[in-house]
């Protein structure tokens, strides 16, 4: 089965300024959920799905990606029919651009603290040019937007009532505070040991007496951010740092398994199976 919903569409065509625009999405298939299949085939998906907006009026064909830089480049290979004619994507953290075959792949910042603007013009005689801007959203010189503010409390509100229940704004309850920049980002915790890796794999050793060693994947680290030092850590904090319902095992294994557990986990870096650690070290 594929992964469908009411808000989920595998295409559509949207009218903006006289043009016919073609959108299609390809998301990576680096983890396979039991909900759905990911088809990761990129190139093919790429080709029927532009072939078909094109075939259905688009002007334009914007993939909107979440791959990596040779996966999305792949899909600008070979005709420029058989593709996208800009590509949008994320899953880097850092800002990206690239031209592959007169074609466009540009990226902002995960965390929105940057954006791309892309101008695309089409002449009379269909053809086709684009220019872009990567704008800083980080300076504070773009005013807020109230509607999204009043939206942004209004879901804050209504999570914290769903969460705490009776105990409303447990959210906010005060665990410690930050001595060092806590490095949470995806870029530092999925290649390479860092402060909140160790903080939280010290927490899981810690939370058995028995425990020799503390490991968890940086993929079930979502923070992704840099807590500065002096910074509180809330319960907040925790929920933000490890959204999902992991339950902490203690389970016993040989240092055989231990290092072929370790060996997995650098097998391809960076990557959400690494593995920050407590009571061992390691390099590759």
């Amino acid at each position: 089965a594929e992964i469908s919903g009411d808000g989920m569409s595998h295409d559509a065509l949207v009218e903006l300024h006289g043009l016919t625009v073609g959108l299609y999405g390809v998301t990576t298939d680096e983890a396979r959920p039991a909900y759905g299949l990911i088809d990761s085939g990129y190139r093919d998906v790429s080709v029927e799905a532009s072939m078909s907006l094109r075939e259905r009026g688009a002007d334009v064909v914007v993939a909107l990606t979440h791959l990596d830089q040779l996966a999305d480049a792949a899909l600008l290979e070979g005709d420029s029919l058989q593709g996208p004619d800009l590509i949008l994507g994320g899953q880097h953290e850092q800002f990206f651009e690239d031209r592959v075959n007169g074609r466009w792949i540009l990226r902002g910042g995960a965390d929105a603290t940057s954006a791309r603007v892309a101008w695309v013009t089409v002449s009379g005689e269909g053809e086709l040019s684009i220019e872009h801007e990567l704008v800083d959203l980080s300076t504070g010189d773009i005013p807020g937007d109230l509607a999204v503010e009043v939206a942004v409390e209004t879901w804050w509100r209504a999570f914290d009532s769903s969460f705490c229940g009776a105990e409303v704004g447990c959210l906010h309850r005060y665990f410690t505070e930050s001595r060092i920049p806590l490095e949470g980002t995806e870029d530092s915790i999925r290649g390479g040991e860092s402060s909140l890796g160790n903080l939280v794999a010290d927490s899981l050793r810690a939370a058995f007496e028995d425990a020799d060693v503390g490991i968890v994947n940086a993929g079930a680290l979502r923070l992704n951010q840099v807590v500065l030092p002096g910074s509180a850590l809330t319960r907040q904090f925790v929920e933000e740092t490890i959204p999902y319902e992991n339950i902490a095992m203690l389970v016993s294994i040989s240092g055989e398994r231990l290092l072929q557990v370790l060996s997995h986990s650098v097998s391809e870096v960076p990557s959400p199976r690494f593995l920050q650690v407590s009571g061992i070290a390691y390099s590759y």
